[in-house]
């Protein structure tokens, strides 16, 4: 599809180059396929037992299989560090939505891993990326399901901190015949300022994910990282996600917290309420005005069944969404944002991150649950691509 808007071809392909280029100058990475061997999950049913195990790839010795960016000389550091929210999913299928007072039918209640962050980690690491993840659980046993949850997928968790005496974030999620979900938060242990995280550990990485709750907290970090720029070997391309932005800050203020990252990530209806916009063509005009005096260099809108947008500042494209069965929405953007950072990473065009990223998340919607249908490479490629994983690419 060809990109529209001006100015030219010329400055699309620019931009594009310079994306790539940044990447290609801050890591050299190799990534092995993802093997067949498969690990058990950790699902729940109401009394805490154990549901029978999901098939993820295992990953061997990673240390032995990888290198890592230029000026990391730490063996276990992954390409991605993902900062963000652990959260325990409770699912509750339900034969339609009630109107206010009236009740329905839940056919079943499935307790299994899930939160917007960790989503990404374990969709990362089902692709053969497997991240560092830093954030925090609850001294319960959710907190010990997702910390196990996590390494089973391959996860580096040695940056998942415990807040003592407080229960693990987690949400209540009805699931209607379509698919479509509500989610019914109740808030638990997440990073927020008076946690320490070792900044410069985290900077090492070429690519930090920022998905965080307490906004202070976040941008405490991005301070953190625009004061010590100039003296790292290392810069990470710095990749935001909306969903705790939006609705809590205002467009004159989400848009400039936005402008401090080089790529941001969410879908439309949050693009809508961070922008002011109502209309695409407005939270284009209004993204690429935000472009020409900040860092940001892209920015990803997300239409569910209508595909995704791609906006840079001089020229947009539009990538349609791939053909999948939808059984079950929850955590398809997350997955959706894992396929395109895995393709940034390999120094794809931003079309062909678009095109995987569309079947990645696609994909995650084929079963109930945000992790339980998280594709391997194999499937998000062939689905994208029409062709099996090819390693040149």
């Amino acid at each position: 599809m060809q990109p529209t808007g001006t100015p030219s071809m010329a400055v699309y392909h620019s931009v594009c180059y310079r994306i790539v280029r940044r990447l290609r100058s801050i890591c050299d990475v190799r990534y092995p396929p993802a093997n067949d061997a498969a690990v058990s999950g950790v699902h729940r049913d109401r009394n805490n037992h154990a549901l029978p195990g999901i098939r993820q790839p295992a990953y061997g010795d990673l240390a032995a299989t990888q290198r890592y960016g230029r000026g990391m000389t730490d063996t276990t550091v992954p390409s991605i560090c993902i900062v963000g929210c652990a959260s325990w999913d409770t699912l509750l299928p339900v034969d339609h939505y009630p109107a206010e007072s009236e009740y329905c039918i839940a056919s079943d209640e499935i307790q299994m891993p899930g939160g917007t962050s960790t989503n990404v980690a374990v969709a990362l690491a089902r692709l053969g990326m497997p991240p560092r993840f830093a954030g925090v659980v609850g001294d319960d046993w959710r907190g010990e399901r997702l910390r196990a949850g996590l390494e089973a997928a391959g996860v580096v968790c040695d940056m998942l901190g415990v807040h003592v005496g407080q229960d693990s974030d987690r949400s209540i999620i009805p699931i209607s015949p379509s698919g479509s979900r509500t989610i019914f938060w109740i808030k638990g242990a997440m990073l927020g300022r008076g946690d320490v995280l070792d900044l410069p550990a985290i900077f090492r990485h070429s690519v930090v994910y920022l998905d965080i709750v307490d906004l202070d907290f976040w941008a405490d970090i991005l301070d953190a990282y625009d004061r010590d720029r100039d003296n790292r070997p290392n810069t990470p391309l710095l990749i935001g996600q909306t969903v705790f932005v939006a609705g809590i800050l205002a467009p004159e203020a989400a848009l400039p917290f936005v402008g401090r990252h080089d790529l941001f990530i969410g879908g439309e209806w949050e693009w809508q309420l961070m922008t002011g916009a109502t209309s695409r063509a407005d939270i284009v005009t209004r993204l690429q005005h935000t472009m020409h005096d900040t860092r940001l260099r892209m920015v990803v809108v997300t239409h569910g069944a209508d595909g995704c947008t791609v906006i840079m500042k001089g020229a947009i494209f539009e990538a349609p969404a791939a053909n999948v069965r939808v059984v079950d929405t929850t955590g398809a953007g997350d997955a959706f944002a894992a396929g395109f950072i895995f393709g940034l990473l390999r120094g794809w065009s931003p079309e062909r991150c678009a095109q995987f990223a569309n079947a990645v998340g696609g994909l995650a919607t084929r079963a109930l649950g945000s992790q339980v249908a998280l594709p391997s490479l194999h499937e998000a490629w062939r689905l994208a691509f029409g062709t099996d994983p090819d390693e040149a690419c």
